[in-house]
């Protein structure tokens, strides 16, 4: 219905707003607005928007080891191409990998000729058409949601009632429901079958209250509530607020949607580089359609009112932009915390595992009839995302695509060669030695980006017994090296670098051999890559040695098997933390944080102090690393630092090979790497097998 004041009404709202209404912060309230405001609009055609309910998503059973498979992209297209053209009236979608287009493409119009509005001409599909994306706003709901409670230091899991209207009456167990349960749709509120999320509805299920124990009902009011939520969680509106007058309910709409639209454009839509977004149709927007296309299209019309669970008009182009930046740029979330999110299933239908990693599926529908606006919205692994957003359903009436696209990329994994060929983006291949002496293994595909959780295997435990061993670090390539308690070098080769094979495998190892002893003196050791060993000894001397039988496990017993030890620098011992990124790069973490590169340009042949040219550097490229407590590099300038709270982070000094102070990072990785007592990451060797 929509609100009407009378003059009387007007004159006392414009009053209380301009002198200021206790409870209301920065938001505008404009009175001529709230004057013709819809509490409960009617909105055109029987509308359903109820997500994965009743849609069957079967996942494949979950693989206890990761296993080398990759999407086949031009398989996956094709197929994908295909698939739309034979089932959808129109459509435009795009996959994109660490947010740069890997395909796009699109399905005839978005508004057939003259559609909805005489002289208007057609709409071709383009990426940056928009249409109402339905649910796929939760996810821009949850994304405000998490970050809100982020910036404000409360759990997911705190009860949602103190941040509710004060006027509100809540009935049964609305003080249990959680933020966590609105986000996932387990609060309870609501009746099946009915999607409404207007102002009066949701305080209406609020005072009806909920079971003891609540499960999983699909309600736009859920999200719907969250728009109210991130205004008063945020301070814009005071849970206190009341007007009076019988203005209560209009009032509260109204602020809390202008509140929760300006936080969402400049704290996810803004950090996207997305602008001018809109809650109703705009003329050349794209319509809803049956498919085949027999009658003229809908338009969803519009749906402030139900912002929150719906209602945001974006392109395919707006949408993934809002996704990569999320997963990656840390400038909506931390991409660790934006992970937690996906992986809490908060703000999207489900969680997939398939034989490449985990997929996060989101899926929109607004119905009238058989005319059908269709949204879907994966994160998928391999650093990836696809969106596609048709203007009808999927081959058949309320038919739904995510199904199939879901079975369409597993079709399309194929299992990667064990040392691709060609330019590839080179994943970090890391170890930890746990408590027990287990030797774990990950793969970080997302290495040279600083993906996320998404972007990693493992773990595999591909050894055992390691945990006596007084050094553990890289060797260069595939290898490794272990000193053990008696001073022995012993060299390990792990074949199964690449896909996790350990133990159990024939192949997964050679080795050990014994390539060396008397090393029980060194006080401190590393790698520098290329079977390059660096020891300070207890008089901060630093001393090189090179395995030159590094790739076969060659020892002493080989003439030649070893250059060294000679010494190549004074004054080491001071350095909280010494490691490198290969090549002769060598960084230092001094005990006031700073962290200083050095270049051994003598790298390859043991030149030190008393060799020209032999050292570039000092040069201070960093501070504030004093509190790491590991710290490693994978090469090529890529640095990985273990924080006292375990979390795991990620720096890319891009001027490592001259020592600029030109970094990307840092971003949060992983969590949990607190409980090893050691971790390095494999180091270049030339050739190398680590592709």
């Amino acid at each position: 219905m929509a609100y009407s004041l009378d003059q009387h009404q007007v004159a006392q709202l414009r009053e209380l707003v301009g002198a200021g209404i206790d409870g209301i912060g920065d938001v505008a309230l404009d009175v001529d607005q709230v004057a013709v405001h819809e509490l409960s609009p009617q909105i055109a055609g029987v509308v359903a928007d109820l997500g994965l309910t009743g849609v069957r998503v079967t996942a494949p059973p979950r693989i206890p080891l990761p296993t080398p498979y990759h999407l086949d992209v031009r398989a996956f297209e094709s197929a994908l191409r295909s698939e739309l053209w034979a089932s959808v009236a129109g459509c435009a979608y795009e996959l994109r990998q660490g947010g740069r287009t890997v395909f796009s493409g699109s399905v005839q119009d978005a508004r057939m000729a003259g559609d909805s509005t005489a002289g208007v001409p057609a709409v071709p599909w383009t990426t940056q058409e928009r249409m109402h994306v339905a649910s796929c706003s939760k996810l821009v709901t949850a994304i405000a949601m998490t970050r809100v409670l982020a910036e404000h230091g409360i759990a997911a899991s705190t009860p949602v009632a103190a941040y509710l209207p004060d006027y509100w009456v809540k009935g049964p167990n609305v003080g249990r429901i959680t933020f966590a349960q609105l986000m996932t749709h387990t609060s309870g509120l609501g009746t099946a079958a009915t999607t409404a999320s207007d102002f009066p509805l949701m305080k209406s299920r609020v005072a009806d209250g909920v079971a003891v124990a609540p499960a999983y009902l699909y309600q736009n009011l859920n999200f719907g509530l969250c728009r109210i939520l991130v205004a008063t969680v945020n301070g814009d509106v005071s849970p206190a607020l009341r007007v009076g007058l019988g203005l209560d309910d209009v009032v509260w709409d109204s602020a809390t949607l202008n509140a929760y639209v300006a936080y969402v454009e400049q704290n996810v839509m803004g950090p996207a580089g997305v602008s001018g977004t809109e809650l109703g149709y705009r003329v050349g927007h794209a319509l809803g359609y049956p498919f085949p296309r027999k009658i003229p299209g809908f338009a969803s019309g519009d749906l402030r009112s139900w912002v929150g669970g719906v209602g945001w008009h974006l392109s395919v182009d707006e949408l993934l932009r809002v996704m990569g930046t999320l997963r990656r740029a840390g400038t909506i979330l931390p991409p660790a915390a934006a992970e937690v999110m996906l992986g809490r299933t908060f703000g999207v239908d489900s969680v997939i595992s398939t034989r490449a990693g985990v997929i996060y599926e989101k899926t929109g529908w607004w119905v009238d009839g058989v005319r059908i606006q269709h949204s879907v919205a994966l994160f998928l692994p391999e650093d990836m995302e696809l969106v596609i957003l048709a203007n009808s359903g999927f081959g058949v009436p309320n038919a739904n695509m995510l199904g199939r696209v879901s079975a369409l990329y597993q079709e399309c994994l194929k299992e990667q060669p064990r040392f691709p060929s060609g330019p590839t983006v080179v994943p970090a291949f890391v170890y930890a030695v746990e408590q027990d002496g287990d030797l774990l293994w990950y793969r970080h595909d997302g290495a040279e980006t600083g993906g996320g959780i998404a972007t990693w295997r493992g773990p595999a435990t591909v050894g055992v017994g390691w945990g006596t061993a007084a050094h553990v670090f890289p060797a260069g390539g595939d290898a490794l090296y272990l000193i053990d308690t008696e001073g022995r070098l012993w060299w390990y080769e792990h074949k199964g670098f690449n896909t996790g094979d350990g133990l159990g495998s024939p192949d997964g190892w050679a080795g050990p051999r014994q390539v060396g002893h008397g090393w029980g003196d060194a006080a401190r050791v590393f790698s520098g890559g290329d079977g390059v060993i660096y020891v300070v000894d207890t008089e901060g001397r630093l001393l090189w040695y090179r395995h030159h039988g590094v790739a076969s496990g060659e020892g002493l017993e080989t003439p030649g098997s070893w250059s060294g030890p000679r010494e190549v620098g004074v004054g080491w011992g001071t350095a909280l933390h010494l490691f490198s990124t290969g090549g002769g790069v060598i960084y230092a973490v001094m005990p006031d944080g700073t962290l200083r590169w050095y270049r051994h340009d003598g790298f390859v042949d043991g030149r030190g102090l008393d060799s020209p040219g032999a050292w570039s550097g000092p040069v201070d490229v960093g501070s504030g690393w004093a509190d790491v407590t590991q710290v490693f590099s994978r090469g090529a300038g890529v640095i990985y630092a273990v924080m006292p709270d375990g979390t795991l982070r990620w720096f890319c000094h891009d001027g490592y090979r001259t020592g600029a102070v030109q970094w990307r990072g840092p971003v949060d990785v992983g969590t949990g790497w607190d409980a090893f007592s050691t971790v390095f990451a494999l180091l270049p060797r030339e050739p190398s097998p680590v592709r």
